[in-house]
């Protein structure tokens, strides 16, 4: 029996199909041999798969494998991804200007794209050299590194412009970008983590669920926010900013619906009733409307 994954798209389903370019050495190394067929799959799939096929490249030449698993594939991707990776992180902190930007002088007065391709080509050309389509390398450690902090760049680079899409729709519908930040942008940041918890919690690990309600939006906005600001004042100084009516009613709302769970779990010992959880959905459901009335009101 092969060991490569069995399509699973159907239209009832609404399963992709999704492109793993590593699922077997066997295959071509960009995955041709996995294209789906329209008898078989039908068009909805080849048309995503084909859609979807070069993201699924760039982000197999940007960020090293570390799973488990080695061979001559994993090892082609993982020696290119120096190259790619670099110019991507470039492209998430910098933009499109890291690419224009005037030579940096004290790095030899050369660009830093080019600085960083250099580089990139230079660790290439070592990673090859040190490693083997038998077993990992015995820095695969650093690896595994490079692939958390490029899987982050790649994050970052969806998330802006998941931002951008939403701004366009806000202009052109004529809605504040507060309202979309509390309302679709908010729902499509949330929806993993309501997946992941809901899992979580129907596999008895209830206080496991429940810190992670907290734990997540707290590394959101302690660690997310402040890298996002420390990049931000570094490079355009201080940033000047306002709270709108909306995101003041948001965060009196949060602080709110915190200081009341806080008691909530104290007082029944960390197993808060039912009832409660008909308390929260009311308090957001008040949030939004209040939310929506005071745009449709300024």
């Amino acid at each position: 029996m092969s060991d490569r994954p069995s399509r699973q798209f159907s239209y009832a389903s609404h399963q992709p199909h999704h492109i793993n370019l590593l699922a077997s050495d066997d295959d071509h190394i960009l995955g041709y041999n996995d294209v789906p067929s329209v008898q078989e799959d039908g068009r909805l799939a080849v048309y995503l798969w084909y859609a979807e096929w070069p993201l699924s490249v760039l982000r197999h030449l940007s960020i090293p494998s570390a799973d488990p698993f080695w061979c001559r594939k994993r090892r082609t991707f993982t020696v290119l991804s120096p190259i790619l990776g670099f110019q991507m992180a470039i492209l998430a902190v910098f933009g499109f200007q890291g690419f224009t930007s005037k030579p940096v002088s004290f790095l030899f007065n050369i660009q830093l794209s080019v600085l960083a391709f250099m580089i990139g080509i230079f660790l290439s050309v070592a990673m090859w050299f040190t490693t083997n389509d038998e077993s990992k390398p015995s820095y695969f450690p650093v690896l595994v590194a490079f692939a958390f902090a490029m899987s982050v760049v790649w994050l970052d680079l969806i998330a802006n412009e998941v931002v951008a899409v939403l701004e366009v729709f806000g202009v052109m519908l004529g809605i504040s970008t507060s309202v979309l930040g509390l309302t679709v942008l908010a729902w499509g940041n949330s929806v993993g983590d309501l997946v992941a918890d809901t899992a979580t919690a129907k596999a008895g690990q209830v206080k496991t669920a429940i810190a992670s309600c907290f734990g997540s939006p707290l590394l959101s906005a302690l660690v997310g926010l402040g890298i996002a600001l420390t990049i931000s004042t570094s490079s355009d100084g201080s940033l000047a900013t306002s709270i709108d009516t909306q995101n003041f009613v948001a965060i009196c709302t949060l602080l709110g619906t915190l200081f009341t769970s806080g008691f909530v779990f104290y007082k029944y010992d960390w197993r808060p009733p039912r009832e409660y959880a008909y308390v929260l959905f009311v308090t957001y459901g008040s949030f939004m409307l209040v939310s929506v009335l005071l745009e449709a009101l300024t």
